[in-house]
Parts: C-alpha cells; structure tokens; sequence
C-alpha cells in the first residue's frame, strides 16, 4: 500500500511539473508571437491556457498578455479585472494600474480613481512616476483640484518627463484660477511662461493668464495676453475662447474700439479644415507634418484641448466651403483619407 501510495505522488509531482513547464513554454511562446504580432496565434494560445492553468500566476500571467492584445479597452478591462479578482498575484498591482489609466481614457474618472488608489497603496516602483502623474491629471477632471494640485506637486517632486513638468505646472496653476484663487494662479503661470521649458502649451497659459488678469480686473494685462492667443494661434481653439472673452469686455463697455483686434492671417469666411492626425506627442506631429508638406500639402500644427489633455493636431486648410474641403480630402492616400475628417471652425 505505501509503495503504491509513494509510486502515485511521484507519477503526480512528473506530471505536475511537465504541466507547469509547458504553461511557461507557451506563455514565452504567445509572448514571442505577440512580439512578432501573431495576435491571433497569442489568443489562441493563451485562451487554452486559461483553461488548463494549474495555479493562479499562469492564469494571470494569461489574462495580462489577453488584456494587451484585446481589441477594445473594455475587453482588455475584462481580462484585468479577472486578474485583480484572482487576489494577491504577481499581476495584481500592474492590474491595477492598467485598469487606472484604461478608465481614465475613457472618461470614467471614479473607476480610475479607484484603482490608482488601489495601485499606489502598493506601488510597483517602475509605474509610480505615471501612476502619480496621471492620478493627478483624473482628479482635475474629477474637478477635484486640491487633490489634483497634491498629487501634481509630488511629481514635480519625482517628475523626469519635461512635456509632463511643464503640464503640471500648468495645471497646478489652472486648478487655482477654477478655484478662484487667480492671484495664485497668476503668479505660478507668469513663473511657467517666464521660465526656460519648452512652453508646448503655450495657446492654454496665455488663455489663462489673460483669464487671472480680467478677474483681478487687470483688464489692459488681460486683453492684451487674448490678443497675443489670436494673433500667435490662429488655429488653436484657445483662438475662439479669446475672441468670446474680448467680446465679453467689449459688452461691459471695457474693451474700447481703439484696441479692436488685429486682422490675423485667417480669412474670416474660410471655416473648413482637414485634420489628418492628432497626436500627444509634438515630435510626431512635426514627423507628419513633414511628411504631408513633402507630398505637397501646406500642413500646419495646432492645439486641441479634449479631457484636460492636449493633442497636437496637423491640418490643412482652412477652406470656404466644406465641398472645397472635401476636393482636398479625396487626394489624400487611402489610410490618410482613412484617419481624416473635416470639421467646422467654431
């Protein structure tokens, strides 16, 4: 009886390992078609994994790789979901924060805030730099702007990326002026402009400034940083928000008609553009920019404010009639006629 007891655990420990051996086998292997993006020799792979695992780490391990070739971000949510749910696995806290910055993409900003709770409670070092940055970036659009402004200054603190330090001074300065607060506002936003970075958001600090000017009733200052917004980015939505400002001192009898507004390089009538990409990063812009001015179209760059985070868009244009835009779009190649689309001017 206890040869034949001791016979059967170790058959069981030969098997049990061979089985483990060929779940980290195939785990590199989806790993290695994922590289090579063999997407769909990953799945099936791993689905069958997901199966047959025989402890939790391959099945989160399994669900992790799912979640970064899902197709969609509430697929890929899934699959993360299922690994926080397996409970304190080697995935768990990565889980976290991937599902922190999904939700946050998509605009559900108290599941975002949930998980980047739960992420820097137990913080994976590689991810905290991130983890801070963009929590902070989910509680201004909480509208939560001293624990915004708390978590922006601990980046400034750690912060290596400069686009990012410059953003959280920015938003640091632009949570005091929705505060009210715009002597404070003020003084961290002329420090921005007046420093040496590279100032990519430059249409939004003037806008700003202007803004903390006409509410400490500094109307001269006020009305004279719109101005530079319409007369340096014609094409910037902050453009627009300047126009609707000056119009609003003009209304209050503020804005005399000695100081009317430059004519800009924009022709009033023309209210057409073509973007063609939008992009976080400006290097890459200025790439597609190059490449279309290449191929003969006048691109040019401008700012887009969406969620409380800024894109650089390439555009050509503008164009009077939208049937005028629409002549341009179609010379486009097909994957650039793709990704295109024509929007109306404000």
């Amino acid at each position: 009886m206890n040869k034949f007891f001791t016979i059967f655990v170790f058959q069981f420990f030969i098997i049990s390992n061979v089985f483990a051996g060929n779940s980290i086998s195939k785990i590199e292997k989806a790993e290695n078609e994922i590289e090579n993006g063999n997407y769909s020799s990953a799945e099936k792979l791993l689905t069958e994994l997901v199966v047959y695992a025989d402890n939790n780490e391959v099945l989160a391990n399994s669900y992790f790789l799912l979640s970064q070739i899902a197709e969609t971000l509430a697929e890929a949510n899934q699959y993360l979901e299922k690994i926080v749910d397996l409970k304190n696995n080697e995935f768990t806290t990565i889980a976290n924060f991937h599902l922190a910055k999904n939700y946050y993409c998509e605009s559900k900003y108290k599941k975002a805030e949930k998980y980047f709770t739960k992420f820097l409670k137990y913080p994976k070092e590689e991810f905290v730099e991130d983890a801070i940055f963009w929590n902070a970036q989910n509680y201004f659009c909480l509208k939560n702007y001293s624990m915004s402004q708390k978590y922006f200054q601990k980046y400034l603190e750690i912060g290596s990326e400069n686009s990012k330090i410059e953003i959280a001074k920015l938003s640091i300065g632009t949570a005091y002026s929705r505060m009210k607060n715009f002597s404070a506002a003020l003084k961290i936003l002329t420090d921005l402009k007046n420093s040496d970075s590279e100032k990519n958001f430059l249409p939004k600090l003037l806008l700003t400034i202007g803004f903390c000017h006409e509410n400490l009733s500094q109307f001269e200052k006020s009305i004279e940083f719109y101005k530079k917004v319409i007369n340096q980015f014609p094409y910037s939505e902050e453009r627009y928000l300047a126009e609707t400002r000056l119009v609003s001192l003009a209304e209050k009898g503020i804005y005399k008609s000695s100081l009317k507004i430059p004519a800009t390089e924009v022709d009033a009538e023309k209210k057409y553009i073509i973007q063609l990409a939008a992009f976080q990063e400006k290097t890459k812009a200025t790439s597609s920019q190059k490449k279309y001015k290449t191929n003969g179209y006048d691109a040019f760059i401008y700012e887009k404010f969406v969620n409380n985070k800024i894109y650089f868009a390439v555009g050509i244009g503008p164009f009077k009639t939208f049937s005028e835009a629409k002549n341009i779009q179609n010379t486009l190649d097909e994957n650039s006629k793709k990704s295109s689309f024509i929007y109306e001017k404000p």
